[in-house]
């Protein structure tokens, strides 16, 4: 019971771990966790594939037209992020 208790995650904090896995590395237990998640919650699997999808299509257009975000709007942006969460 222990383990299962060590192993579980709850769908916000699967949310917020697909998420943060895009900027930085989680931990192998952090990796392992969310992995088992996404085996047992199709919602969560779905989100993930979405923001995955959100990002490649970003990418793809604004690599096709030039398009560059401004560093300190990215630096404004990414702080306004954290400090929600």
């Amino acid at each position: 019971m222990k383990v299962f208790k060590f192993i579980h995650i709850g769908c916000q904090e699967a949310t917020l771990r697909c998420l943060k896995q895009r900027e930085e590395p989680l931990s192998f237990a952090a990796r392992i966790q969310l992995k088992i998640h996404m085996l047992l919650c199709k919602p969560c699997l779905e989100f993930a594939r979405q923001v995955e999808w959100i990002q490649q299509s970003i990418s793809k257009r604004s690599s096709h037209e030039g398009i560059s975000f401004p560093e300190s709007k990215k630096v404004t942006l990414q702080n306004k992020i954290n400090e929600s969460l």
